[in-house]
């Protein structure tokens, strides 16, 4: 960029006071030079290089297929262009064998910058998928993502599930999982005001892997719950539904809408019936959807004692 910054500088100083022609080949390369300095990769610091590394090269692909080799426990993440698996397509894909560090290899970005082909990926990954253990935030959207690519995924545990079997009601997205539990900061893009094929490799790359990283760490937390506190609901119920339920979300549930036009029939017409009935045993018309009518009918006239206000 310096470099560049002199070339510009020396130009314009050359040509300052030219003709036409000259101030327009002047103006080309100052744009020229803007097209280089946006597609110049970020630099990023040694510990960022170290816990993010961002995957595009068929060289790295193949140092990650053997460090990731050698875990038993992967976790991952997806990024896509929407949350609908059925017509969303790839952006990158993070991965992770430890809390320390993870792999994003980039292969939808519409962003300039060195990524992979999906179709050199792909390979790679069923190579690497294979006989590991799978551990996802959601992992049913993971599932999906694969799954519509031929790769089957060996689901072990869903960090949100188990999160859920801990506290049913709090809010059980990965950021406020992991700021709860992990203690850490927010560090969320805003994919629905641009989604990530839209931004660059890097910045998509840094949260991606941080996602993988959180997840992971949060696996480490709360697997040793699961087996001590939920053991037959979680790893006999839940998540072993995971796939079940990303194989009927994909494949769709037939559904007998002749059958349920009649029941909607049925259901409407006896629904009128018990409003009458309600109505003559009390001795004229009210709005029961109203919850300010029902109470004045129940408290103030049938007398109904109130045993608890909320």
């Amino acid at each position: 960029t310096d470099i560049l910054e002199f070339i510009l500088r020396s130009e314009r100083a050359r040509r300052g006071g030219s003709d036409p022609a000259s101030a327009a080949e002047l103006q080309r390369l100052e744009q020229e030079v803007t097209e280089i300095r946006k597609a110049a990769p970020e630099k990023t610091a040694p510990n960022d290089e170290f816990r993010f590394r961002i995957v595009t090269t068929t060289e790295q692909l193949a140092a990650m297929m053997e460090d990731l080799g050698k875990h038993d426990l992967l976790t991952i993440d997806v990024e896509t262009t929407g949350l609908d698996v059925l017509k969303d397509g790839l952006v990158g894909v993070g991965i992770s064998g430890s809390s320390d560090y993870a792999y994003y290899i980039p292969v939808g970005h519409e962003t300039p910058g060195a990524q992979l082909d999906l179709a050199v990926v792909l390979p790679v990954l069923q190579q690497l998928f294979s006989g590991k253990k799978i551990n996802a935030h959601n992992a049913v959207f993971e599932y999906q993502v694969f799954k519509r690519l031929s790769i089957t995924l060996d689901i072990a545990f869903d960090t949100m599930i188990s999160y859920q079997l801990t506290d049913e009601i709090g809010p059980a997205g990965l950021k406020a999982v992991a700021q709860k539990i992990l203690d850490v900061a927010d560090w969320g893009l805003n994919l629905e005001e641009r989604p990530a094929n839209k931004r660059s490799i890097r910045e998509v790359g840094i949260y991606c892997c941080r996602d993988v990283i959180y997840t992971h760490a949060l696996h480490e937390k709360l697997e040793p719950v699961m087996r001590a506190e939920y053991p037959f609901v979680s790893f006999d119920v839940e998540i072993p539904l995971v796939p079940v339920m990303g194989e009927m979300m994909l494949a769709g549930v037939p559904v007998d809408a002749a059958y349920l036009d009649e029941l909607k029939v049925k259901v409407e017409t006896r629904l009128q019936e018990l409003i009458g009935e309600i109505h003559t045993a009390v001795g004229h018309e009210f709005n029961i959807n109203s919850s300010q009518q029902l109470a004045d009918v129940l408290y103030s006239e049938l007398g109904v004692p109130v045993t608890n206000e909320t």
